[in-house]
């Protein structure tokens, strides 16, 4: 949804939402995050977000949860289609691509947790 993980690296995406926080806000700056990494970096993002964003301030538990079932209904999918592609013993090229989709899916998994654990502290 929002990020996904590239060489261990989180990445910022700004993907296009209904009600997307990019036609709402500037765009941040990285260079206060660029110090952190991992755990830290995303849980900086969150808080960035929950402090200037207004699409995030206005968003609510019920809409995070949305997107969080939206989510993991990906993930779901993701992990069928490794199944389905060991049963066919597809390539190894593609058992990889599917496996790092997941892992962006789990990516997008834990970020939807951070932002309603954000939202439901307000």
């Amino acid at each position: 949804m929002f990020y996904t993980s590239v060489s261990g690296e989180t990445k910022f995406q700004n993907k296009q939402l209904k009600g997307s926080p990019s036609r709402h806000m500037k765009t941040p700056t990285r260079a206060h995050h660029q110090g952190l990494r991992g755990r830290e970096r995303l849980q900086n993002v969150v808080s960035c977000l929950g402090k200037s964003c207004p699409w995030t301030k206005s968003i609510t538990s019920e809409d995070m949860l949305r997107y969080l079932e939206s989510e993991v209904h990906e993930l779901r999918e993701e992990i069928l289609d490794i199944k389905s592609n060991a049963v066919h013993n597809a390539a190894k090229e593609e058992s990889v691509s599917v496996t790092n989709a997941m892992v962006s899916e789990l990516g997008d998994i834990i970020f939807d947790v951070l932002m309603l654990e954000m939202i439901l502290r307000r």
